[in-house]
């Protein structure tokens, strides 16, 4: 029986070419940060250090372990640097919504998983402050406040694909992984949550911008080996219900 759904947020809950985003965050970003870090250098920072971050053993929260790579040899910078990012999302991260669209019939999807009375995790890759995840829920229509827990990078102490990162949610939510179903795009990333032994099931809503999307995603976990896992059910984001409705019976 399935009593907690959790959905991945990138291409899933909200539907925008990757790669083209990141390419117009990266200026906006690298801008607030010129005085310190070479406009030219900032994109490798920034990746290499989500790169460590990924790998993180959960000895520390992926926070911690972001900052202590991309301040390199100054961590006396750490606070100010964070301020910084937190100041750039709340005033230039905004203009990159108009990239994004919600996938047909969220609103329904999300309407009947409350008459069902599930519990809801937003399981994004843990890379983005709480409220960047928040607002990034909000672009697709969907309150935030309908999740009991939504990942972020202060809150989780692995990123995806690790097993680890699904049985740590698992822990917030108070549910068995056995009881959970993750829904999201990515075959490696997202289907993942079956070797925790969740159930999964593979979103298609985002098929004709995947490529691109996915190409940055392996350029982020390249140094990862895991490969791509099987998902016990595919289709849109609209026909999770439909699943739902089967499986909490």
């Amino acid at each position: 029986m399935i009593r907690a759904v959790l959905f991945d947020i990138d291409n899933t809950l909200i539907l925008y070419d990757e790669f083209e985003f990141f390419r117009q965050y990266i200026p906006r970003a690298s801008a607030v940060f010129a005085d310190i870090i070479p406009p030219e250098s900032f994109a490798d920072t920034i990746i290499s250090a989500t790169q460590k971050m990924m790998q993180n053993d959960g000895s520390l929260k992926n926070r911690e372990l972001f900052l202590s790579f991309f301040c390199g040899d100054r961590p006396d910078l750490r606070e100010d640097l964070w301020e910084r990012f937190i100041e750039f999302y709340r005033t230039g991260f905004p203009a990159l919504q108009d990239m994004v669209t919600a996938p047909p019939g969220i609103q329904e999807v999300f309407s009947r998983l409350q008459q069902l009375d599930i519990i809801l995790g937003a399981a994004s890759n843990p890379i983005w402050p709480e409220e960047v995840q928040e607002m990034r829920i909000s672009w697709s229509g969907i309150n935030a406040d309908v999740f009991s827990y939504i990942t972020h990078i202060e809150n989780m102490s692995y990123c995806k694909p690790r097993e680890e990162y699904y049985y740590e949610i698992s822990r917030h939510l108070q549910v068995p992984p056995e009881e959970c179903l993750m829904v999201g795009n990515d075959r490696i990333n997202d289907l993942a949550a079956g070797r925790a032994g969740m159930k999964t099931y593979l979103t298609t809503d985002s098929d004709s911008i995947e490529e691109s999307s996915l190409a940055l995603s392996r350029r982020i976990r390249k140094h990862s080996s895991a490969g791509e896992f099987p998902a016990d059910f595919t289709g849109s984001l609209s026909g999770v219900t439909g699943v739902l409705e089967r499986l909490v019976r």
